[in-house]
């Protein structure tokens, strides 16, 4: 299915800028110390627009999820969903 390109694209990315990691390779090894007292790491490629890892998220507190998407439309979408959540 394809995607309808979202509008004001740059302002929302800017708003979940938090929650992005631009270089995730940077992050090798180290994806822990996101939420060093987790009990569990989770990693979802391809999470679309986030439905199944945020719900999963609200149910698991205490652990640390963590979203890989392509599709930046898409990806925009998933941290919005993350920032309701979070009430931000």
């Amino acid at each position: 299915m394809r995607m309808r390109k979202r509008p004001n694209l740059a302002p929302r990315m800017e708003k979940c800028a938090e929650l992005m990691i631009n270089e995730p390779e940077t992050m090798r090894g180290h994806w822990r110390e996101l939420m060093p007292d987790c009990a569990e790491l989770h990693i979802e490629l391809g999470c679309g627009k986030g439905r199944f890892i945020t719900e999963t998220a609200v149910g698991n507190p205490g652990y640390n999820f963590i979203a890989v998407e392509l599709v930046t439309d898409v990806i925009m979408l998933a941290m919005e969903k993350a920032m309701a959540l979070e009430g931000g």
